[in-house]
C-alpha cells in the first residue's frame, strides 16, 4: 500500500491540477529500467523533498515479486552501463573467389630458343610440303599460347586439307582461346561432322559454349567427351564450371580435374574461364 503521505497528514498541492504525490509517481513510473519498488521510493524521496519533509508518504510495501511499470527493468553487471542488445543479424559474408593468374604469354626469344620449334621449324623450311610439321609446330605453338603463330600454322594446314578433322579441331581450339568464338564454333562443327567420335572436338566445342553462355550445350559437349575419354582434365573442369555457372554444383567434376591436373584452373582462366560465379 501507498499513501500520499502518513495517516492524518495533509498532502500537499502540486503546480498541475494533480496532487503533487501524482505528479511525482506518475514521473518515477515512466522511467525506465527501474523497478517497482525503486520507483515507489524514488516517489517518497521526491516529495519528501520538495515539500522540506512536510509531507511524508507511507509506503507499505508486500511485493513479492519485481516488475517496472515501464517494462522489465533490466540489471547491468557490476558498473557496467546498460546497453541496448544489438539485434540485428549480420549478413554471411561470401567467400572471396581467387582468380588464378594465366601464365604470360612467350617472348619471340623464348620461341627461338624453343628445342621443339626449332627442329620443326627447320623440317618446314627443307620441305614447304611438310603439313605433319607443320600441324605439330602449330600444337605447340598453341600450347605455349603463341596463338597467333598457332593460327598461320592450322591455316596452312587446312588449305591443304580441308577435311582434316584434327588441324579443324585445333584451329576450333584456338580461335577460342582468342575470343573468336562463331569462328571457333564453325571449326569444331566441321571437324565433328568429318568425325562425330572426335572426343577432343567435343572438349573444344564445351569451352566455346561456356565462354558464349550456354551451359545446356557445354555441358552435353563436356559430357559426351568425358563417355570418350574419361580421364580429360579439361572436359571434368569445363563440366563443373558449366554446372556451376546454371545454378548446380559441379564441386566433384573440379576437384576431380584439379587432381589430375593441378594447373588446370589456370590453364581455364587464360580462356576467360574461372570458377567465381557472380
Amino acid at each position: 500500500m501507498f499513501y500520499s503521505a502518513a495517516l492524518g497528514a495533509v498532502a500537499a498541492t502540486g503546480k498541475t491540477d494533480r496532487s503533487l504525490f501524482v505528479a511525482e509517481l506518475l514521473r518515477e513510473m515512466r522511467a525506465p529500467n527501474i523497478s517497482a519498488e525503486q520507483a515507489l521510493a524514488n516517489t517518497k524521496n521526491g516529495v519528501v523533498a520538495a515539500t522540506n519533509r512536510e509531507q511524508v508518504p507511507w509506503l507499505s510495501s508486500s511485493l513479492t515479486t519485481e516488475f517496472s511499470f515501464a517494462g522489465a527493468a533490466t540489471r547491468p553487471p557490476d558498473d557496467k552501463p546498460l546497453t541496448k542488445p544489438d539485434v540485428q543479424k549480420q549478413e554471411p559474408q561470401k567467400p572471396i573467389c581467387e582468380v588464378p593468374q594465366a601464365a604470360p604469354a612467350p617472348t619471340a626469344d623464348d620461341l627461338a630458343r624453343d628445342p621443339v620449334i626449332a627442329d620443326l621449324s627447320r623440317k618446314i623450311a627443307s620441305n614447304a610440303n611438310d603439313v605433319a610439321s607443320r600441324y605439330k609446330r602449330g600444337q605447340v605453338y598453341a600450347i605455349k599460347r603463341a596463338y597467333a603463330l598457332a593460327m598461320q600454322d592450322f591455316d596452312a594446314v587446312i588449305r591443304r586439307a580441308p577435311k582434316d578433322a584434327e588441324a579443324l579441331n585445333n584451329r576450333c581450339w584456338t580461335r577460342a582461346a582468342t575470343g573468336n568464338l562463331q569462328g571457333a564454333l564453325a571449326d569444331c562443327n566441321l571437324a565433328l561432322q568429318i568425325d562425330p567420335g572426335l572426343s577432343d572436338a567435343l572438349d573444344s566445342r564445351g569451352l566455346v559454349n561456356l565462354r558464349l553462355g550456354r551451359t545446356t550445350e557445354a555441358i552435353k559437349d563436356y559430357t559426351d567427351a568425358i563417355q570418350r575419354n574419361p580421364h580429360s582434365s579439361s572436359s571434368l573442369f569445363g563440366r563443373g564450371i558449366a554446372a556451376r555457372k546454371s545454378g548446380g554444383d559441379g564441386a566433384t567434376d573440379i576437384a576431380q580435374a584439379k587432381a589430375m591436373n593441378p594447373d588446370i584452373a589456370k590453364e581455364f582462366a587464360g580462356y576467360g574461364v574461372t570458377e567465381c560465379v557472380p
